[in-house]
Formats: C-alpha cells, sequence, structure tokens
C-alpha cells in the first residue's frame, strides 16, 4: 500500500506494510498538497480515522468510505489532505503574488522619484571623474533605492491583503458561513495589528481604512448575491463551488498538457493547450455527428414501422 505525496520510509524497505506520516511529514505534505495539488491523488491520512478516498493498489483503486468533517478545524485540513485545488488557498496566493508585484514598482516608483531629489542634494558641489561616472552613480543609486523602497512597500502590501483574504477565506470555511461582517472586521483588526509600530494614530487610521475598504468589499459581494436572488451564504458558496470546479478543469487540463509536450516534445506549454483543445473540439464534433446520424436513422426506422403499419392496417380493410 502507498500514499500519494510521500516519501517511502526506512520501515517500507524492511517490509512494513504501511506507514502513516505524522508531525512534520503529515504538515509537509499538507502544504505540497495546497500549493502543488494534482488530480485524482489520494487523501492524505488525516485525524478522523485515517480514511482515503483511494486506496492503491497494484492493478486497480478500491474506492473507501469518506467520512465528512464534523468540526470546523476537520474542514480546514481537508483542504491541505484531500490533495485537490480549493477556492481558499488559490486566491489567497493570486492576491498575494498580485499584492506584492503591485507593492513593489509603486514602492519602487515613488522611492526612485524621492530619491533623485536626495541625489541632486547630494551632489551639489562634488567632482566625478567624468559625466560617465556620475551617471553611473545616479543610476547605481536609483537601482538600489527603487529595489529597497519596492521590497518593503511589496511585503507590507503581500502581509495584509494576503492576512486579509487568508483569514476572511478560511474563518468561513471553519464556520461554514459566510457574513459580510467578515471583511471590515478582519482588515480593521490586521490593519491595526500591522500599523502597531506607527503608533496609536497610525493604527486609529489603519482601522479606519480597514473599516472602509472593508465594507467596500463587503457591498460588493452583497451585490452579487442581490443580483443570484440569493443570500449571502448561498451566493458565496455558490461560488466557491464554481471556482473549485474551473480549478479542478484547469488542473487537469495543465496536465495533459505536460504529457503532451512530453510525448510530443513539445517546448511550449501553450502550443500543447491548443493542440489539446482543438482535439476536444474535434471529437466534440464527431460525436455531434454522430448522434445527428444516430437520430436520423432512428427517425427512418420509426417513419418505416409507421409506413408498415398503415399499410397493414390499409390492406385489413381492404379485405374486409
Amino acid at each position: 500500500m502507498r500514499f500519494c505525496r510521500c516519501s517511502a520510509d526506512s520501515t517500507d524497505n524492511a517490509g512494513s506494510s504501511s506507514t502513516t506520516p505524522t508531525g512534520y511529514q503529515l504538515w509537509c505534505s499538507r502544504l505540497r498538497n495546497a500549493f502543488w495539488p494534482t488530480p485524482n491523488v489520494a487523501q492524505f491520512p488525516s485525524k478522523y480515522g485515517g480514511l482515503k478516498e483511494y486506496v492503491e493498489t497494484q492493478d486497480q483503486q478500491i474506492p473507501q468510505p469518506k467520512k465528512e468533517p464534523e468540526t470546523g478545524w476537520e474542514r480546514i485540513l481537508q483542504m491541505y489532505d484531500d490533495g485537490k485545488p480549493h477556492m481558499e488557498i488559490d486566491v489567497t496566493v493570486k492576491m498575494v503574488r498580485a499584492a506584492f508585484f503591485g507593492g513593489f514598482f509603486f514602492g519602487g516608483y515613488s522611492g526612485h522619484v524621492m530619491a533623485r531629489e536626495r541625489y541632486n542634494m547630494h551632489v551639489v558641489g562634488k567632482k566625478f571623474l567624468s559625466p560617465r561616472d556620475a551617471m553611473k552613480r545616479k543610476l547605481d543609486f536609483s537601482i538600489v533605492m527603487f529595489a529597497k523602497k519596492g521590497f518593503s512597500m511589496g511585503f507590507k502590501a503581500a502581509a495584509l491583503i494576503g492576512s486579509v483574504v487568508f483569514l476572511s477565506t478560511h474563518i468561513a470555511r471553519y464556520r461554514d458561513r459566510f457574513s459580510l461582517t467578515y471583511f471590515p472586521a478582519i482588515s480593521a483588526s490586521v490593519g491595526s495589528v500591522l500599523a502597531f509600530p506607527i503608533g496609536v494614530l497610525g493604527s486609529m487610521k489603519a482601522i479606519g481604512l480597514g473599516l472602509s475598504s472593508g465594507t467596500m468589499l463587503s457591498m460588493v459581494v452583497y451585490l452579487y448575491a442581490l443580483a443570484l436572488n440569493k443570500s449571502v451564504d448561498a451566493a458565496y458558496k455558490q461560488f466557491r463551488d464554481e471556482y473549485d470546479e474551473e480549478l479542478r478543469e484547469e488542473l487537469i487540463l495543465n496536465e495533459r498538457a505536460l504529457r503532451l509536450m512530453k510525448e510530443q516534445k513539445l517546448f511550449w506549454k501553450q502550443s500543447a493547450i491548443r493542440m489539446i483543445k482543438e482535439m476536444d473540439d474535434k471529437k466534440l464534433l464527431e460525436n455531434d455527428a454522430w448522434e445527428h446520424e444516430e437520430k436520423a436513422d432512428k427517425t427512418e426506422n420509426e417513419d418505416k414501422e409507421v409506413t408498415e403499419a398503415n399499410k397493414k392496417s390499409d390492406s385489413e380493410k381492404s379485405k374486409k
């Protein structure tokens, strides 16, 4: 017996039938399942009985009973144990990445402007070896300040936005219920904590900014639920299910693309994806044509049966 995403232990080589990772190995496997999921992988052993969706054998997969999580903590662990993509993790990663790059360029640009003014004040009355040397020093100073301010602002933005998204989505999963108060409350709390080194005034400003921005996000969610004519919780769960389904389809498409790249020795992944879509469209057209022919044959047979029945009834009437 072998578990997916788990390296073999020394007891396996000694002839042990199975190993159940615990502690550090278990959390490492959960993180791998979260950030690098694979389709149709076995559910990793968790605290509720070590049950799996599939137990891998030599030639077949034996379905096993699946126990639904009962507590909020089990629902959280299920996201990291089943090896499937989930909206909570994917949205958090994407928002952290986008916030970091946005903060990096915004902070780097503002730092570059300040560095240019600072450099112009610093070089007053100084002499350089040549105009080229002066330009080189100015460029080096601008690059250093751009990177310094950019990384500083990028990490701050990623920490703020990532914490808000992570806590909001995971609390909704933990409680199995979404509320409009999550975004304002969490935004204000995280902002006040991150702004605590600035002082009390900075924390109060962060709380006000968090409440205003969180309220705007909650209004967007409310309008989305209003458009679907559902409650906020039902609309959020529907959006989450649709998002998870799209993630799984995208993951399977990427796996097929990687397999095709290996078979056809392709270099670009987009070329493999385009070939897969063309093959799927071709198969879909063939299936439609086959269904159309089958339907036409069925209609023709029904017409023949009706015609024969009419002829038979006419012949019986003529005999009478």
